[in-house]
């Protein structure tokens, strides 16, 4: 899901200052089970941003991820203001 430009969002960053990745693997993180890098680098599962995306699916929401190799990660949840109503 995207974002809804006739709605207001409430937007919640998280940064860090790790290995990053690479912009074009941005969409891809959310695919279960991907990884960016094999288990004899780095541990988990692959699931992690999938059930991310869910879950803000579910809140009326989305989620985004953007970094930088070498520099970085920021994901950003965006929720709604306000509930929409149920006719």
């Amino acid at each position: 899901m995207r974002c809804r430009f006739d709605i207001r969002y409430h937007e919640i960053s998280f940064i860090d200052n790790g290995i990053g990745f690479d912009a074009a693997e941005g969409e891809n993180l959310f695919s279960i089970f991907y990884r960016l890098h094999d288990r004899n680098h780095y541990k988990g599962s692959g699931i992690g941003l999938a059930v991310c995306r869910k879950i803000m699916a579910l809140h009326g929401g989305y989620i985004t991820a953007e970094g930088e190799k070498g520099k970085g990660a920021t994901i950003t949840c965006y929720f709604p203001a306000e509930a929409e109503q149920v006719l």
